[in-house]
């Protein structure tokens, strides 16, 4: 469950990264810092298939390709 007190979200954040090192600290001081501040889930679905008998399902490229927080968006 994700805590929906802004502090206790800040608080989540820092103790998950605090032993991270390169630009976190700087990020993790930016973050108490800011009032900016966005907490939310990533999640990926995987299902072994689309669809089961005569039902029609299909994906197109972008929905069916993976996405992560770090990955561009695809161009069309």
């Amino acid at each position: 469950m994700l805590p929906r007190d802004l502090m206790a979200q800040k608080r989540l954040v820092a103790e998950r990264c605090e032993s991270l090192r390169w630009e976190v600290p700087r990020f993790l001081k930016a973050m108490w810092e800011t009032d900016a501040f966005h907490y939310d889930v990533v999640a990926q679905i995987r299902m072994d298939r689309w669809s089961r008998g005569a039902s029609r399902s299909w994906a197109t490229p972008d929905s069916a390709a993976p996405r992560s927080p770090g990955r561009a968006p695809a161009s069309h």
